[in-house]
Order: structure tokens, then sequence, then C-alpha cells
């Protein structure tokens, strides 16, 4: 596990563009943090990196958005408000 702390939205974008240079398929990357803390920053850089050009925007609600068109597929998930293990289950992100 690796843990960063970064001063700014352009500097997680930068930490990010770094990750996703070296991510390959299958990779899995977990964002943990509260509400308003970076985690769609840094989803944004990561999937800019990758190439992806789609607007990227929180999954609070939707749970799950899917973005292609880059170097690799990108799954953005946000469990934030599932309380039961067998709702991340139900998602089927073994699929993904």
């Amino acid at each position: 596990m690796i843990e960063l702390h970064s001063p700014s939205p352009a500097a997680t974008h930068l930490v990010a563009g770094a990750i996703a240079r070296l991510t390959r398929a299958g990779d899995l990357i977990v964002l943990a943090g509260e509400m308003g803390s970076g985690k769609t920053w840094f989803t944004k850089g990561f999937a800019a990196e990758l190439g992806i050009t789609d607007r990227v925007t929180s999954p609070t609600f939707t749970l799950v958005h899917s973005y292609s068109g880059g170097r690799l597929p990108l799954h953005h998930v946000d469990v934030y408000r599932l309380d039961r293990m067998s709702e991340v289950a139900d998602l089927a992100l073994s699929e993904l």
C-alpha cells in the first residue's frame, strides 16, 4: 500500500498521471478518503494520462462510470454509500 498526500488538485493530477503511466490492463487502484478529499481529481488526472477525453465526474450517485477511448479502459467506482459487502458484489466488478 502507498499512502500519498497532495497539496493541491494540480499536484494530484501529476501523481495520478505518473501512476497511470505504470498501469497495465487488469490493475486495480483503490482510493480511500472522505468525500471531497480529491479522489475524483486523481481519477481526472489518471484518465487524462490514459488518453481519455470524456469529462470525468464522480460516480457517487450512479456508483460506476466507465470510460473508454484511451490506452486502457477505466472504471471509476464509488462504494461510499454502500453498507454491505453484498452490495459491492452486486456491482459485478469482476466482469468489468
